[in-house]
């Protein structure tokens, strides 16, 4: 999704949320989805936009307008980690990304183990995922990983609880490497961070 369709849904969002503070506020639609298409670019900006939807959500919204926001919720903060993509691979940082399939793939390839995988041919690539959370890693092991995001997940999380088909990358002061979450344990993947 570019910066402007993301802007074009956070605009329609207000007009629709709130037509008459809309009204007050928006002379021009189009220069405030350009506006808002340039604050995309800033992740204060962005926390910003998110600051504002939970706002919305503390006020127990109408399900479709909590369905909405949980969805535009959800879009800004993998655009918020994206813009910190680079990040993962500098070598002073100690760092996990956890890659999950984007929803075009997910009915063919979610959920499947490497074994799956491998016996079809498939492959898996970076191009089919997206960054959905990044962290210190400070000493945890994947196991702890695979915990946290499963039982105790932060409040900025919003994939599904970690599974098979998800990826792990980690970066221990410039030793990068990734991992498949398979059946049992983690499979190293020796060629998804070089794509």
């Amino acid at each position: 999704m570019t910066n402007k369709e993301l802007a074009e849904m956070l605009d329609r969002f207000s007009y629709d949320f709130d037509l008459y503070s809309y009204r007050d506020a928006v002379d021009d639609t189009e220069q405030n989805v350009a506006q808002i298409t340039e604050d995309l670019n800033n992740p204060d900006a962005v926390q910003s936009y998110i600051d504002y939807l939970k706002e919305i959500l503390a006020d127990d919204p109408e399900d479709e307008t909590r369905r909405e926001v949980y969805k535009l919720i959800r879009l800004l903060t993998i655009h918020k980690f994206s813009l910190f993509e680079e990040d993962i691979y500098k070598n002073d940082v100690d760092i996990f990304a956890i890659y999950q399939l984007k929803d075009e793939f997910l009915h063919d390839f979610g959920f499947m183990d490497k074994e799956y995988m491998d016996s079809h041919g498939y492959k898996i690539e970076k191009k089919n995922y997206e960054l959905i959370y990044m962290n210190t890693l400070d000493n945890k092991t994947l196991d702890d990983i695979y915990t946290m995001l499963n039982i105790s997940r932060p409040d900025n999380y919003v994939g599904h609880s970690l599974s098979i088909s998800d990826i792990i990358v980690v970066n221990r002061g410039g030793n990068i490497n990734s991992f498949y979450v398979d059946t049992f344990g983690f499979a190293k993947l020796n060629d998804f961070i070089k794509e």
